[in-house]
């Protein structure tokens, strides 16, 4: 017995685009249960100055997406220009970010993310002195606007300093008699880079506490007149912006013609303060002159 099957031309075309649709439709399923890589950043310049734009040593590493390997060295910066210039580029792939600190000397190390040209400057321990003394200035006369910026200041350049930086840190702040550069009195910022590595440690409310980041929602909340400014969220084990906090900060920022973010950022803290980061920092450096 023979089996004839006859389609029509019409018939035949419908089948095709059929089949083309299916084709196509498996293909970006694919497409996105097996995304393609994303290509490398390719390295091919680092400079690294300090706060007055002096030329520093300071080594480069990688800190792989994967956080349980360890970082990987991949050069130098050298003096007098301060520069690395990889030969040839070295590769970040997708996830990995780059950890540049100096080894012995008085500045915090710093993350960045990866880019073909790289300008990096470190926070020296007398800046960082400097912008707490701003801080705890602001809190004593009640200027709590000017407390609000030091402290966000501190927040923003901590955050970016890794744990195994805080640890050199802290071994070099404590036989700091030995380096010219350090400040006169250690023990402010000796304190403040102990409880913030507590609060890495521990994830508990009261530890959470002792942060920097809960010290800047409080002296927000007493600029904006707010009882209760932040919360304690489990899930992120963090003090966050209370609803209250947010609705006075975005009625705060329509008044004065500012951005209504509803997030403290930098052109409304400098705002609360009536100066800049920068002008601070001038001042603080002319007198040390």
């Amino acid at each position: 017995m023979t089996l004839s099957i006859q389609c029509s031309q019409t018939h035949t075309r419908e089948i095709t685009a059929r089949l083309s649709a299916c084709a196509l439709a498996l293909g970006l399923l694919s497409v996105l249960a097996f995304p393609l890589s994303a290509k490398p950043t390719r390295v091919t310049y680092v400079l690294v100055v300090g706060d007055k734009k002096e030329p520093l040593a300071a080594i480069t590493e990688k800190l792989l997406a994967d956080t349980s390997k360890k970082p990987v060295r991949v050069g130098e910066t050298k003096l007098p220009k301060g520069e690395f210039i990889p030969d040839p580029p070295f590769a970040c792939m997708d996830g990995e970010r780059l950890h540049i600190y100096v080894e012995a000397g008085p500045y915090l190390g710093t993350t960045v993310e990866c880019a073909v040209r790289l300008s990096v400057t470190l926070t020296s321990w007398t800046t960082m002195q400097a912008l707490l003394d701003f801080a705890h200035s602001g809190e004593q006369h009640e200027n709590y606007g000017v407390a609000s910026l030091a402290i966000s200041e501190v927040v923003a350049r901590l955050n970016n300093v890794t744990t195994a930086d805080f640890e050199r840190t802290l071994t070099l702040l404590n036989t700091s008699h030995q380096l010219p550069e350090a400040p006169s009195d250690a023990s402010q910022l000796i304190a403040t880079i102990d409880r913030e590595m507590m609060a890495r440690h521990r994830s508990d409310e009261e530890s959470q506490k002792q942060t920097l980041s809960y010290k800047l929602w409080q002296s927000a909340g007493k600029y904006l007149g707010v009882d209760t400014p932040s919360y304690f969220d489990p899930s992120t084990s963090k003090f966050v912006m209370s609803r209250e906090a947010q609705k006075a900060l975005m009625k705060y920022q329509a008044s004065n013609r500012l951005k209504v973010s509803g997030q403290l950022d930098y052109s409304t803290l400098r705002d609360f303060a009536k100066i800049d980061v920068g002008e601070v920092l001038a001042k603080h450096s002319a007198q040390m002159e």
